[in-house]
Parts: structure tokens; sequence; C-alpha cells
């Protein structure tokens, strides 16, 4: 059975929507005076962005979790640099970078990375691909000497990226909560959502989502840790802070960890954070200063000084990598609570690509 879909555009940026209409909207303000909405279906119902988002764009268009549109609240970072005499170049109470510490181990594997990085998806080797993997797993082996997982609650696993961390991350899958994520560029150049789904059959959507909310209740006045593949923006990680918030879910502690991440995306993130008092701390091997056009591409534009691509497209990379998968026990445990909660054999294999 097909659910039943709606427009968004006929609602987009309204401010207020019948309930009748199946929708929820949710708008945060910020005191720069910018804000960012929440559009929600109901359970049974699912948003269709087609008619909102960028000609450019032909990924998912459809989402039943909910679609945060950010207007121009990123677009200030759209190819932006920090100057020299304002980048943080030092580790502090909430900001672990691991190049400060080890510079050579740590850019020692992003050297590999980067040629790779910036190279024709069809001109990469089967053997550059295997570096890159290689490269990116060393680096997420040194970043899990500096994690802890012991008071651990929950992690927050956004896919597809934040799915090639944890596949080089050892952890208690037991505390695993994946979502799937779309970055969608809008029709203004510089404006960009993130739409939230669940891949699963229609009768089990609901019980899925009913388990996903009660995750995530677990989390209040909880440490908690989300994952990520590259921190450019902070676009998917900032809809995350904002799910927390609007559900009333404040952790006592969230910790954000990432391979690399720019300066831009910790100060936007430590805006976000501070609309509902939350701690936030991050954890990367490496600190960058430079967006590209994240509204154009797919790729995580996190950048070098000289413009180059610190990641580029990591998932379309590994993904045609011969034998590449994300790590069994993440698969086998998502199996798991499926079945627990009822759900047996219904998950899509569209929805976790590298899993089945």
């Amino acid at each position: 059975m097909q659910q039943p879909s709606f427009d968004l555009s006929l609602f987009f940026r309204k401010s207020d929507v019948n309930s009748q209409n199946n929708l929820i909207i949710k708008t945060f303000d910020f005191p720069s005076n910018k804000t960012i909405d929440l559009y929600r279906p109901l359970p049974g119902y699912y948003l269709n962005i087609d008619n909102i988002a960028a000609e450019s764009y032909s990924r998912r268009k459809k989402f039943n979790l909910g679609f945060y549109d950010f207007k121009d609240y990123l677009a200030h970072l759209l190819n932006s640099s920090i100057p020299q005499e304002k980048r943080i170049k030092s580790n502090t109470d909430n900001l672990t970078v691991l190049e400060f510490e080890d510079a050579e181990r740590i850019n020692k594997n992003f050297s590999q990375i980067k040629p790779i990085a910036n190279k024709k998806l069809e001109k990469i080797t089967d053997k550059e691909r295997q570096l890159y993997k290689e490269s990116l797993e060393n680096l997420c082996s040194i970043l899990s000497e500096k994690i802890t997982w012991d008071d651990t609650a929950g992690i927050i696993v956004p896919l597809n990226g934040g799915a090639l961390i944890a596949n080089g991350i050892p952890f208690p899958a037991a505390k695993l909560l994946p979502f799937e994520c779309k970055r969608v560029p809008l029709e203004k150049k510089g404006e960009v959502g993130l739409g939230m789904n669940l891949e699963c059959e229609m009768l089990n959507r609901d019980k899925m989502i009913q388990w996903m909310s009660y995750r995530l209740h677990t989390f209040h006045q909880k440490k908690i840790k989300i994952l990520e593949v590259a921190v450019a923006t902070s676009l998917t990680t900032a809809a995350f802070l904002l799910e927390l918030y609007e559900r009333g879910i404040k952790p006592s502690e969230i910790e954000i960890v990432a391979p690399v991440m720019t300066q831009q995306g910790i100060e936007t993130l430590q805006e976000i954070a501070a609309l509902f008092d939350c701690q936030v701390k991050f954890i990367a091997a490496k600190l960058t200063y430079n967006v590209g056009d994240y509204w154009s591409g797919i790729e995580d534009s996190v950048l070098y000084d000289d413009k180059s691509f610190v990641i580029g497209k990591a998932t379309k990379i590994l993904s045609s990598t011969a034998n590449f998968s994300i790590s069994k026990n993440l698969g086998d445990h998502i199996k798991a609570f499926l079945t627990k909660i009822g759900i047996k054999n219904t998950l899509k294999s569209s929805w976790f690509p590298f899993f089945f």
C-alpha cells in the first residue's frame, strides 16, 4: 500500500496550517532574526519536496519523518573562509582536534585521501578506492582512542555518511539510532533543507517511528554522541539538535565526532545549541576553515585553503569499492531491533544500501 502524499509547496513557509492538512509546522527563532522551519507529516503521510527543491536535485524527494527548511540560515557560509587571525589553533574544554596533538599521524592519512577526493569518480581506480577506505578507517581508529562509551546513552548515525564512520569506530551497537538524511538544495542559491526518512513498509512505519521516538526520549539528561563523516555547514547535525529540542529532549551533553570539521560548522552548532542551553563537545581529527559550494553538489564541502576537497564524495567513492560493506555488526543490530519491535524482513535495502 502506498502512503498518501501531499505537495509541501502548498504549505511551504506558511506560519499556520490546518490540522486537516496532516502536517505540523514548527518555527525556530534565533537572536540573529533568522528562522528555521520544521515540517512534520502526521502518521501515515509523507512530504513531497519536488516542487521546492532546486532543479539540479535528483535524489530522494519524499520524507516521512520531517523536513527542516533552513532558508538562508546557512547562506553566509557558501564559499566562505575564516580569516587567519580568527582561526582556532588549539584545543579547548569543548573542542578536541587530534591534528593539534599529532599532526604527522593525522595529516599522513589526509594526504592519501586528498588526491582521490579531488579526482573524477569514473577515473578513480579500485586501488585508490581501497587506499581511501584504509586511510579513512585509520582516522576513525585514531578518533576512537579519544572516545569513551561507558556513559553514552545513545549514538545518532545520519545515513549514509555517518555509517561510514560507524564502520570504522568500534562502538556498542545497542546504543545505535540511525536516520536516513538528505541535504536538499532549495530554489534560491544558498538555501537548503534537510529531509529525514524511515524507509520501511507502511504497515510497520508507525511502529518504527514509535520505537525511534521512545529511544530519543531516553536521551533526556543523558550523554549522547552524533557520528558524521564530515561537518561542513553543520546542516545535518544542526537538524538533529533541533529535532531533540522540538521533542523537549535535553541531553546533558552532546558529543559530535567526525574525521573533519570546519570552524564555521562548529560555530553554527554552538549557536543552535544555545537555543536550548545544551552543552556540545566536538572531537575531530582535523579542523579546516573553508566551506565550499554546499548548494550545487552532493560532496562534503569541507575545503583546504587551496579550495580542494578534504573528503569529497565519500559515500560515492566507497560504495563502489570491491567487497566494501558497512559493519556487519551494525547491520545485524538493525535487523535485531526491528525483529524485537515486531518488524521482520520488511526493511527495504535502499535505506541501508551497504548493509544487505
